[in-house]
């Protein structure tokens, strides 16, 4: 009698033991998923933010090839060829004949989406396999767009409420692309 107790209390230890390893691993699982979600959120910020520069480097150079025209307002090769270059050759609008360099906020939503929504150099990444024909980068990537203009610079606040947001901020004059990450706030209820 007193060896089939032992047994049954060493099994009842063994599947306790198991039920622990199982809910350690379960919780390990969980915590590198979330570190990847955050890893996922982070590069698509960057994936923003690196083709907005590079697409405006490209339009800078083809303003350098074109011998730096003053008032450009319909630069072919962007958009529909219509972007409207600055002095100093970077996108202020895509309407009208905007030249200058104080921005609007329309002339800083035409320049993000018309830059985004045609640049292609290289290959973007995953967005390419889940963008449909015709569709932006910005909305395959499922971001939200506010814009703000204040005087030179153009404030690109992306993201939704489902993740982690991210500005970019555009100055016009300089061609200067700065980003910073915000994170998402926990709503307690």
């Amino acid at each position: 009698m007193a060896e089939s107790r032992i047994g049954k209390s060493f099994v009842s230890v063994e599947l306790w033991l198991v039920v622990g390893v199982l809910l350690l691993l379960g919780y390990l699982f969980l915590r590198a998923y979330e570190g990847f979600v955050d890893e996922a959120e982070e590069f698509k910020a960057e994936q923003v933010r690196s083709n907005f520069v590079n697409a405006l480097r490209y339009v800078q150079t083809a303003w350098i090839a074109a011998g730096r025209p003053v008032g450009v307002t319909d630069l072919p090769g962007f958009g529909n060829n219509d972007l409207n270059l600055n002095e100093q050759g970077w996108p202020v609008a895509v309407t009208g004949v905007a030249t200058d360099s104080k921005v609007t906020e329309q002339g800083c939503r035409e320049v993000f989406f018309s830059l985004l929504d045609n640049f292609r150099i290289g290959k973007d990444y995953s967005l390419d396999e889940v963008r449909k024909p015709g569709e932006s980068l910005v909305h395959a990537a499922n971001l939200q767009v506010n814009v703000v203009a204040v005087s030179t610079v153009c404030v690109y606040q992306v993201g939704t409420a489902a993740q982690d947001n991210f500005t970019l901020l555009y100055n016009v004059e300089s061609g200067e692309v700065r980003m910073s990450q915000h994170q998402r706030r926990e709503e307690s209820g």
